[in-house]
């Protein structure tokens, strides 16, 4: 069921009624408010110990999990907390009370973490512009944020439902402030191109720029033990810094790891510092402040560190076929050290497909997740299911079972039972890579990219049949959409209009160039939404058949139209470019009519809509959900759902 113009005054009403999410208007149709799934890869860690406790905090895209690592090699995961963006940074207060958050955006969060088990949200600050906050450090109630462009920013935290800035240093700021480490009454700030930069915090509400070791350029991590600071450079290495001369800094050495980028620098018990990079994680001796010795490295794609002891925990990527996780390493034997455990992590969400009380999610090297969605607004996982050397990048439901595409395969999967999928048969494409996938009864179309555009017959789901292939003029094929007879296939710019009757290899009758990169397709009664990369989306009518003709353009300034769908007289866009999600009356398609935007700070990839039900794939922020649907509306107002 859609809903019509007529319906808008009275649904405002319950909104009303419900005290539900913002952008209320008369023309509200999502007005049920929104679900968030939030977890996605890892990419923040802070580890913190006193008197005998010790936790360590990850994010876990939008949301920050507290693991109580008493036993070092094998956390034990406490509670988590929605945060609602990913998770860029974090800094525990030296009381333990306290967590402080960047979402690498505009805010910063305060958590209250007394209560490991349910850590509870308290007050937001929040930059401006591109002024992302980054790096955090604590002292008393101040809290020390390294701002983009901006340089220190100091926060009074005495009320942590209310943060407020005081004070924010002097001095040029050319590029990027990355990281921020308190050392008695100075700041240090890694601050890319400027290098270190030294701030005087004596009084925090007036900071003055004190001193600079401009050398460390290229400064992107800071860390601080002692009178020594290590400085991660990036691709220039690592810099040891003697900071006995408070304001003017010597360098005691520079070492790193050849042809890696490296992210971050940690010291590892007393004599050793490890270095997180492209290549992995390598253990150096520091017995020798001037002269660092190589002891041992773990390869992998690893990003951030926290350390413990001799134990270091590191973000490790996807990359080789592995599953995205926090990757525990043995440094006790410094010439051997060693991956012993790891916290699972889940991966991007970059697809959706809604279905009856639950949501299919292609979630990269973590596979397949369902989502329970029985509640909409308060979607939680059934199962996960991975499948070896495999990225799922697509994800569709056809013939009662899933599909899961990536590449070289695509996976069909039962899900009738959320909390044990099973897997029925995997479609070999040939080293092809699967970036969509649509349905037309028991035949699925694949975007098998260099492959081209691919039918296959799902009639019998353990024996899936290829019907034709079609190679496409370009040779290339990476979005496709079906409606009846007409199916649509999409490369760069280009959009190929096809005719396809049963199980017949398909003709081409028309295409259509577009403005810029087409991003997704969605079809229905005749008109065709376009969205594109950088101008909107595109209606094109194509009801005569073979003649497409553009009848309206859906501008979205500074955003990206990344998918479209369609149900009723809706149209549906996740938008990239803090957007989110985009509502459209489409009573009339050639004069489509804005209704409301919920704007999600996150990264919208592809969107998904059955019987009202919305949900679309928020990138490394998970997945949300809205309601937009009169008669689900009325069940929760009835209180047949559950309102989070």
């Amino acid at each position: 069921m859609s809903i019509r113009r007529t319906t808008r005054t009275a649904l405002a009403s319950i909104v009303a009624f419900c005290s539900v999410a913002a952008h209320v208007s008369a023309q509200e149709t999502c007005v049920a408010g929104h679900g968030h799934w939030g977890s996605g890869p890892s990419e923040a860690l802070e580890q913190w110990s006193n008197a005998g406790q010790h936790l360590l905090a990850v994010g876990e895209g939008a949301a920050l999990a507290l693991y109580d690592n008493s036993t070092a090699q094998a956390p034990v995961r406490l509670g988590s907390v929605l945060i609602g963006d990913p998770v860029r940074y974090i800094d525990i207060a030296p009381d333990g009370q306290t967590a402080a958050v960047s979402d690498g955006r505009r805010r910063v969060h305060l958590v209250d973490i007394a209560n490991r088990a349910a850590p509870v949200r308290r007050g937001v600050y929040s930059t401006t512009g591109t002024r992302q906050p980054y790096g955090m450090d604590t002292v008393g109630n101040r809290l020390y944020v390294a701002v983009r462009q901006q340089g220190l920013v100091v926060l009074d935290t005495s009320n942590r439902d209310a943060p407020v800035a005081i004070g924010q240093s002097s001095g040029p700021v050319t590029d990027y402030v990355f990281d921020v480490e308190v050392r008695g009454n100075f700041a240090y700030l890694a601050q890319r191109n400027d290098g270190v930069r030294i701030v005087n915090i004596s009084n925090p509400a007036n900071p003055i720029l004190a001193g600079a070791y401009a050398a460390s350029s290229g400064a992107a991590d800071i860390r601080i033990v002692d009178a020594r600071a290590y400085v991660s450079r990036g691709s220039s290495g690592i810099d040891i810094l003697d900071l006995t001369n408070a304001t003017a800094p010597t360098r005691l050495s520079t070492f790193g790891v050849n042809g890696a980028y490296l992210y971050e620098t940690e010291p590892v018990g007393s004599q050793h510092v490890a270095v997180s990079s492209t290549t992995g994680t390598s253990l150096y001796s520091i017995a020798t402040p001037a002269s660092p010795v190589l002891a041992g490295t773990v390869s992998g794609d690893h990003y951030r560190l926290a350390s413990r002891g001799n134990i270091a925990y590191t973000v490790a990527g996807s990359m080789g076929g592995q599953l995205p996780r926090v990757a525990i390493l043995d440094a006790s034997l410094p010439g051997s050290p060693a991956e012993t455990g790891a916290l699972a992590a889940d991966g991007v969400s970059h697809d959706v497909r809604v279905g009856a009380g639950q949501v299919l999610v292609a979630s990269g090297m973590r596979g397949l997740t369902v989502l329970d969605t029985t509640t909409p607004l308060a979607p939680a996982v059934a199962s996960r299911l991975a499948f070896v050397d495999l990225e799922v990048k697509s994800v569709e439901r056809v013939n009662g079972v899933a599909a899961v595409g990536g590449y070289g395969r695509i996976w069909l999967v039962d899900t009738s039972n959320p909390a044990s999928p099973n897997p029925l048969s995997m479609i070999d494409t040939g080293f092809q890579y699967t970036s969509d996938l649509a349905t037309r009864g028991n035949f699925l179309y694949a975007a098998a990219a260099s492959g081209g555009l691919r039918m296959y017959d799902l009639s019998v789901p353990a024996s899936p049949h290829l019907e034709w292939e079609w190679p496409s003029p370009s040779g290339l094929v990476q979005r496709v959409a079906v409606d009846g007879n007409v199916v649509l296939a999409a490369h760069n710019r280009t959009l190929y209009l096809l005719q396809a009757v049963g199980t017949s290899a398909p003709i081409l009758v028309d295409t259509y160039e577009a403005p810029t990169i087409i991003t997704d397709l969605a079809v229905a009664d005749g008109f065709i939404h376009v969205a594109t990369q950088t101008t909107g989306v595109r209606v094109l009518d194509n009801r005569i058949g073979g003649a497409l003709t553009e009848v309206a353009n859906l501008q979205m300034p500074l955003a990206v139209a990344n998918g479209v769908a369609v149900e009723g007289d809706r149209l549906y866009v996740a938008a990239y470019g803090n957007a989110g999600l985009r509502v459209y009356d489409i009573s009339d398609p050639t004069d489509p009519q804005f209704i409301e935007q919920r704007d999600t700070p996150g990264e919208p990839q592809r969107v998904s809509v059955s019987n009202g039900i919305v949900a679309f794939a928020d990138g490394p922020s998970g997945v949300r959900t809205y309601v937009c649907d009169t008669d689900t509306v009325d069940r929760i107002f009835r209180g047949d759902f559950e309102l989070p």
